[in-house]
This record gives C-alpha cells, structure tokens and sequence, in this order.
C-alpha cells in the first residue's frame, strides 16, 4: 500500500512540474514574440514578474504617432495578454477616439489605460493670477 502511495506521489510531482515547464516556455514564447513589436514601434515596456501566477506588463507609446498599420502590428500582444496582465497608454500618439475604440476590440484582454495629449491638459497657472 504505502509504495502505491509513493508511485502516485511521483506521478502527481511529475503531472504538476510537466504542467509548470509548459507554462514558462509558452510565457517565454509569448514574450519573444510580443515585446519585440512594442519595441519596433517605440514604446517602452516595464514588468513585475509573478511566475507561475502570470506576470503584469505596462506598456507606453509616448510621442509616437501610430497609424493604423502600426496598430494592427499590436496583435501580437493577445496571446502575452491571456495569462498576463498587460495595459497600453497612449500619449501624444495621434490616436483618435475610433482608433481606441479599434484597438479595444483587437486587444480584448489588454487593458487601455487613459489616453494623454498634450491639447487635453490643463493650462499651467501662471504666478500671481
């Protein structure tokens, strides 16, 4: 009985590392396949690893005026968005509200974080008004 217990042990041990490693090489495709894209097109990524849970990824385009093409491009980023956390802000990149609207339903599961340009900011207050 007791060595039945342990050859169940090491096929369990053995199901649950399998499961583990193909996480981390599919995560590690993810990456290969997605960052590079960002990068291509002038954003900057920042991340917080959280193996094997997934891992959150901000990604910026900050003055880079994208196209429609260059959005597209950006397909990439669903399969790093299905077990990660991922997020896009846009600023100052010429994006208009149809574009946003386009890019949500390409990025289903990225988060589109608030869009910043430079003629939707507050004027700064000058001293003495």
């Amino acid at each position: 009985m007791m060595k039945r217990v342990k050859q169940l042990l090491v096929v369990f041990v053995a199901i649950v590392a399998t499961l583990i490693s193909v996480r981390y090489y599919r995560h590690q495709r993810d990456r290969r396949l997605a960052l590079p894209v960002v990068a291509d097109l002038g954003g900057k990524v920042g991340s917080i690893p959280f193996e094997p849970f997934g891992s959150e990824y901000r990604i910026s385009f900050e003055g880079r005026l994208l196209t429609r093409e260059d959005l597209d491009r950006l397909v990439a980023l669903n399969p790093l968005a299905s077990r990660n956390s991922v997020g896009i802000k846009f600023e100052n990149s010429g994006l208009t509200p149809e574009d946003i609207q386009y890019v949500k339903q390409i990025l289903p599961d990225v988060h589109i974080l608030p869009m910043v340009d430079d003629h939707d900011e507050a004027p700064e207050a000058t001293p003495g008004t």
